[in-house]
């Protein structure tokens, strides 16, 4: 995707002065789901139990953990600006769409014929891993969240909660069964992007939720003081329950 963006040479002047945050009329639920499609859904909980996976128990991993979060959200930032770089110079101003059945494979075309079949297949190829990692870690992280639920309800013990939270345990694979079949006759409506938006902007409202736990946790004296949280860090947190709770007082108004 990046080198994508950088073959179609974007403004950079525009690309700047689109970092100052304006919300168009009637693109709430747009912006709202580029929250939730780059890092602010429910799989920002799923995190714990991948670090549970590779073995990071003690508190010596958190630098590794805070380093492989850094990184993870800089490469998606990138990848995010790639995106909107493409969108806007293959389809604004165009009478293109992406809403159809196609989606994003509509963009291979006029790629195609601007650079030739190469970079059209690069551009399919980095498709389809994104769409593929996607898929793998929401049915995985969601799986686990849930296999946990059924754990915590179930009153099962944090020291015995190991087979239970497992790719193996029934509530686990129950839920991907959940997650895969009754989703696909949605297919039949013909609008996946809008569906997939709507997921996106659906998952965004956990971030506030999250953002506020996490002021909680990060900030008790159960915690040990170097690891909690710093005043930037503080900051970071209450600006994003801000911005939320900035973007639902104009919904609400403008419902009225």
């Amino acid at each position: 995707m990046v080198i994508i963006a950088a073959l179609l040479r974007p403004d950079l002047g525009g690309l700047a002065s689109g970092l100052v945050p304006t919300i168009p009329d009637g693109s709430l639920l747009y912006v709202v789901g580029i929250v939730g499609g780059l890092g602010g859904t429910l799989a920002l909980a799923s995190y714990g139990y991948w670090v549970r996976d590779k073995g990071w128990r003690s508190s010596s991993w958190i630098p590794a953990m805070r380093l492989d979060a850094g990184l993870g959200y800089v490469v998606t930032g990138i990848f995010g600006i790639a995106v909107l770089v493409i969108g806007t110079e293959l389809l604004f101003g165009t009478g293109r769409s992406i809403g159809d059945e196609a989606g994003l494979v509509n963009l291979s075309g006029p790629l195609g014929e601007r650079f030739g079949t190469v970079v059209r297949w690069i551009f399919l190829a980095g498709l389809w891993a994104i769409s593929f990692a996607s898929v793998v870690g929401v049915w995985n992280g969601m799986s686990y969240l849930f296999a946990d639920l059924v754990r915590t309800v179930r009153r099962i013990p944090e020291e015995e909660a190991g087979p239970h939270i497992s790719e193996k345990s029934p509530a686990y694979r129950a839920f991907l069964v959940l997650l895969t079949f009754p989703t696909i006759p949605l297919i039949i409506f013909g609008q996946p992007v809008g569906l997939v938006l709507l997921w996106t902007a659906l998952g965004a409202v956990f971030l506030p939720f999250l953002s506020l736990t996490l002021l909680w946790l990060l900030n008790s004296r159960c915690l040990e003081r170097e690891f909690r949280n710093g005043l930037l860090s503080n900051a970071v947190l209450g600006i994003s329950v801000l911005i939320f709770a900035v973007l639902g007082v104009q919904t609400v108004v403008g419902l009225l």
